[in-house]
């Protein structure tokens, strides 16, 4: 949650952070929608909205003037989904290392076959 609430504070401190996170959350959006993904960014920004609920229930306190938690959610949302890109990705890695592996020895193989043949 102080991941969330670090974000929060630099979106409202820094335009561009947050027009950028908004920026991704609305491709986001458009890739799952076109690719039918579930669960998607929405569901990461409304899991974000109910945790901050509760934690504002159990700690009372005001929202600042213009806090607009639907927009700050969004870019939550949009971190989130960016973090599990990268999780996605460097799980995806040790796949490839894999295949690349099984690749190159699959080729020394064939050349050794290869030479063999051709004594």
């Amino acid at each position: 949650m102080s991941a969330c609430l670090a974000t929060m504070m630099v979106c409202e401190q820094h335009e561009a952070v947050k027009d950028s996170l908004l920026g991704v959350y609305t491709i986001v959006k458009e890739t799952e929608n076109n690719h039918n993904i579930s669960p998607g960014i929405d569901d990461l920004r409304k899991t974000v909205v109910e945790n901050f609920d509760e934690m504002l229930t159990e700690i009372p306190i005001a929202p600042p003037a213009g806090f607009n938690l639907e927009e700050h959610s969004k870019c939550i949302g949009a971190l989130l989904w960016c973090l599990r890109m990268v999780e996605i990705v460097t799980e995806t890695e040790s796949e490839l290392e894999a295949m690349a592996s099984a690749h190159d020895f699959i080729s020394r193989m064939q050349n050794d076959s290869f030479r063999e043949s051709n004594r």
